[in-house]
Formats: C-alpha cells, structure tokens, sequence
C-alpha cells in the first residue's frame, strides 16, 4: 500500500505543473554569444542643466558577463555607473565573457561637456582631454624667483623654500643622453596611465605607466608625488655624475595646465625637472 501511494503521489505533482519550463531557461544561461555582435549593450551620458556630464550608466542585457572600464576605473556588473575623470572624448570598453568561457570586447565613444561631478583635478592636469604631451621648459621661470631652464639645481632639503642654486645646464652638453634631451618629449595617456617617452627624432626611447598620489610631502611646495614604472622621467640621471637614480618616484611641487615641475635629491643637493605642456 505504501508503494501505491507513492506512486499515486508522483503522478499528482507531474499533473499539477506539467508547463514547468527548465530553471536555465528561464534564466537564459542555455543562450551561447558567439560574436561581440551579438551583445546588446548601451552606454548612455547622464546630462545635467543641458551637457553631457562626466557620468555615464552602462547597461547589458545579453547572457554574459561584463566588466566596464574607462582605462581607469572598472565596474564588474552589467549595469551600473562610472564617473569620467577628464572633459572631452573618452572610450569605454566592454569585456565581456560567454557562458561558454570566450571572452569578447565592444567599445563605445561618448562626450564629456561638463565635469559636473568632482573628481581629482591632477586628472586633468596631468592627461589634459584624454593625452597630454610634456616637452622641456626653454621659456618659463620657475616660481619663487627661478631661472628658466630644463633642469635647475637645488639645495638638499628644501623644506622652507626652492633653494635653487641657479644651474641650468643644457641637456645637449652630454652626449650620452641627447636622445632624452633637448627636443625630447613625454606623452602621458589616460588609458592605462601610460607614458611613452620620444627622443628628438620621434622615435619611442620609454615606455611604462605613471601613477600619482596628490598627498604632500615634507620638501617645499609639495603638492603629491608623482611615480614611473616600467620606465623613468626623462634624463633619468643624476647631472653631477651621470648616475642613473635610484628612485623612480619625484616630489610633484608645481602643476597647473601648461607646467610640471618635479623635484629629486642628488648626490650634491637636489634637481628640479621642469616640463612645459605642448
């Protein structure tokens, strides 16, 4: 008898639910992308007061999973939303991933008009609209009653003031670095923080990333520091003895939109890099 009902029982629950469809179908996972194609995704600019603002909100319907990026930030989930650090084009990509394991990428343009929500300025600074070049200074005088020039000597410590000792040597006069010297450039991309660093022919000498921390430190007018990897500032030598330095990290004491100004102990004292924005 207890077999019977058993039995009775089955039946029972096959008749109550006979449309049940399965869980996965339901869920979509059984639906294979198998080209960027395929992946209905949209990437739409939150607008304030009539421009397009530096958020974004990034939505994917398709039956994968994604990861948003600006080349900066990243956002692990097919909806949400990402805060753009500087004005102008920006281009965020799309990777995402298939149930079966293949992984894809789609890319999409959009505009920021207005930096309506805040961000750090040295984004800006320091990448301009997305890339930034940095040629050396020939035409601005330092602050604080600086000579103008490239390179310019420095005290050992200066916690009370630039304490320049007002050499500014000409990068040409060393022969070993002319590649890196006068009519050499750096170029500093948002995506990925890069640098690429040109000798005077345009040929590439450096490549590596830049990454900056705009927390003071204890030497005059610091304003953060900025830190190479992968490669190094441009002459990366010490002038008194042309000793490669040890250090890849430089203490940040001026920017604004059109100079950088990088500070470095030496052997003898200390150098002040100065850049100018192209």
């Amino acid at each position: 008898m207890k077999k019977i009902f058993y039995i009775i029982a089955a039946f029972a629950i096959i008749a109550f639910c006979p449309a049940c469809d399965p869980i996965t179908e339901d869920a979509n996972v059984g639906e294979v992308v198998t080209s960027a194609d395929q992946i209905h995704a949209e990437v739409t600019s939150v607008v304030i007061n009539g421009k397009k603002a530096n958020k974004v909100l990034v939505k994917c319907t398709s039956p994968v999973i994604c990861q948003w990026t600006d080349g900066v930030n990243t956002l692990s989930s097919n909806n949400g939303e990402l805060t753009l650090l500087v004005q102008g084009q920006q281009t965020i990509e799309l990777k995402a991933m298939a149930v079966d394991g293949t992984t894809f990428s789609k890319e999409f343009n959009v505009t920021v008009e207005d930096m309506y929500y805040p961000v750090p300025a040295a984004y800006g600074l320091f990448f301009g609209s997305g890339e930034k070049t940095w040629v050396w200074n020939t035409n601005w005088n330092a602050p604080d009653g600086g000579p103008v020039g490239a390179l310019i000597m420095a005290g050992d410590n200066p916690t009370s003031g630039r304490d320049y000792w007002g050499w500014t040597p000409k990068l040409s006069d060393k022969k070993d670095v002319c590649n890196e010297g006068e009519g050499s450039k750096m170029v500093f991309t948002l995506s990925g923080k890069k640098v690429t660093k040109y000798d005077p022919q345009g040929k590439v000498v450096g490549q590596g990333t830049i990454n900056f921390d705009m927390t003071p430190n204890n030497y005059y007018a610091s304003e953060g520091t900025l830190t190479f990897a992968g490669t190094n500032i441009l002459f990366p030598y010490d002038y008194n003895n042309m000793a490669p330095w040890a250090s890849n990290t430089f203490t940040i004491t001026y920017l604004d939109e059109d100079h950088l100004m990088l500070y470095t102990k030496s052997s003898n004292g200390g150098w002040y890099y100065v850049f100018n924005a192209e």
